[in-house]
């Protein structure tokens, strides 16, 4: 049993607060790539202004809005991006689905693993429930 899941969005819009802003609407994404694609940002606006932004970042993480913090404005979901594309932070629990390649396989194989045990469990209570009705009836 193999799975091949893509997910797709259409988030790609012009990115007003970085021209050259990177876009990856296909997931899973590979994270090399990503952090290369996204390694110029913190230089582009400079270390001052984007450590100001960790800290609001990471206050709305422990706030419990983080996704609204990255929803705010473009400027703050590139700020995730880029702390995204390095592992300094991982996304909200709200987004229930893989990002990177190698967290796909592992979620893919979860739901194999999950489909199994959920097949196991109807099959084994209709052979109890038959049991059942069969001693029922003698």
């Amino acid at each position: 049993m193999s799975a091949s899941l893509t997910y797709v969005s259409a988030s790609c819009a012009q990115n007003t607060d970085w021209q050259e802003a990177p876009c990856f609407d296909v997931l899973p994404v590979n994270r090399e790539e990503y952090r290369t694609a996204w390694e110029s940002y913190y230089d582009h606006k400079g270390s001052e202004w984007m450590e100001q932004k960790k800290l609001e970042m990471f206050d709305a993480k422990n706030n419990g809005t983080l996704a609204d913090w990255m929803n705010d404005n473009i400027a703050n979901h590139n700020v995730f991006s880029y702390y995204h594309s390095i592992g300094e932070i991982s996304f909200p629990s709200e987004y229930d689905r893989p990002f990177f390649e190698d967290d796909f396989r592992y979620y893919a194989q979860f739901q194999q693993v999950l489909l199994f045990i959920i097949i196991i469990g109807i099959i084994l209570a209709s052979i109890i429930v038959g049991v059942f009705i069969i001693k029922k009836r003698k």
